[in-house]
This record gives structure tokens, C-alpha cells and sequence, in this order.
């Protein structure tokens, strides 16, 4: 399994190996590629995308979460996952679950998406985190 990547991508750390590859340049609406390590867990709590679709591709790994009030499982064989606009929806991976790796899309694209990660993950204080950006890749 290779990590898409494209020229201007930005990588964000978000905290404990966990980071977020921004696509700026990919084609159609591809957004991010979000890499979990199997020692880390990740919580994404509820929220939902008013205009926008997103859809949720599994490379490695298993995503649990909610969509809508219902519990979803996404592995890269059942996979992808398409969120309507304005379903909300929450997604988890325990500590000690396999490596995840997940792509997503956004349709339409989020121009913002730098802003709502680091919204979530240190303006809302998710977790105690702190998010500085690598060098791009």
C-alpha cells in the first residue's frame, strides 16, 4: 500500500504519530489522507459538513464510528463510505487496533479543511495536542 501523495501536499502533526496529508493539487475532489498508528487512538466527535458530501475510503485498517445514528464499520474491503451533506457523524479507532489509514474526499471541496482539523483538534480541545505543520513532503 503507497500513501497517495502530490506536489504542494502539507502535512500536518496532529499528536501521538497521528497526521493529516492536505492535498492541494489532487485531482477531482480528493482532500486528505489521514494516517493513524497502531499504538494511537483517534476520536473525531460529532459533527456534520452542512453543503458539503464526504466520502471516506479505507487503505489499512478498520473505522468505526456513527453516521446518522448508525454504527458503521470501514475496511479497505467494504469500503468507501459516502456522508451526505448535513449527516452527522463521529469516527474512532482504539489503541492497539491495526495501523489506519484513511482517504477522504469532499464534494464540494473543502478549501477550509486546514482550518476545521485544527479547529477540532486544538481550538475545541479534543485533546491536550499540539498541531504544528511539517515541512511539505
Amino acid at each position: 500500500m503507497s500513501i497517495p501523495s502530490f506536489p504542494g501536499d502539507e502535512c500536518i502533526d496532529i499528536r501521538d504519530g497521528i497526521y493529516m496529508i492536505l492535498h492541494y493539487n489532487a485531482p477531482g475532489n480528493f482532500v486528505s489522507t489521514i494516517i493513524v498508528p497502531s499504538a494511537s487512538s483517534l476520536n473525531i466527535p460529532y459533527h456534520l459538513h452542512p453543503c458539503s458530501a464526504e466520502t471516506m475510503t479505507v487503505l489499512k485498517g478498520e473505522l468505526n464510528g456513527t453516521v446518522t445514528g448508525k454504527v458503521v464499520t470501514v475496511t479497505p474491503e467494504n469500503g468507501p463510505l459516502i456522508i451526505p451533506p448535513g449527516a452527522r457523524h463521529e469516527f474512532q479507532k482504539k489503541a492497539g487496533d491495526r495501523e489506519l489509514v484513511i482517504c477522504e474526499s469532499m464534494e464540494p471541496w473543502a478549501v477550509k479543511k486546514r482550518t476545521f482539523f485544527t479547529d477540532l483538534f486544538h481550538g475545541n480541545k479534543v485533546h491536550n495536542s499540539n498541531i504544528s505543520v511539517r515541512p511539505q513532503i
